[in-house]
């Protein structure tokens, strides 16, 4: 067990960086879309601290289908600076499924 914690902390720190990394990215990308079947005022990338928390429950399982829905609109399909997302939502989210 006492060996296995240096492993534990490697793993815990890669999972960091990769969550700092989206949630980061997610912000630059998605930080216009304020409205969604999903995005609301507590699950959105408007800024780093909901981006994070976002990614925490897309690494669950909880409707990322159906956030990646919401971020994958664009023009005329949505409402500029509302609900126009980019066509990125699918390499970000495939991406960020295949690394958790």
């Amino acid at each position: 067990m006492i060996f296995s914690v240096s492993s534990f902390i490697n793993v815990v720190m890669l999972l960091t960086l990769v969550y700092f990394m989206f949630a980061i990215l997610g912000v630059f990308l998605f930080s216009e879309v304020t409205q969604g079947e999903i995005i609301n005022e507590y699950k959105n990338f408007s800024a780093f601290w909901p981006s994070l928390f976002t990614l925490l429950a897309v690494s669950t399982g909880e409707n990322w289908n159906l956030l990646l829905y919401d971020l994958n609109k664009t023009p005329p399909n949505c409402i500029e600076r509302v609900t126009c997302g980019t066509s990125f939502s699918l390499p970000y989210f495939f991406s960020l499924i295949i690394l958790l």
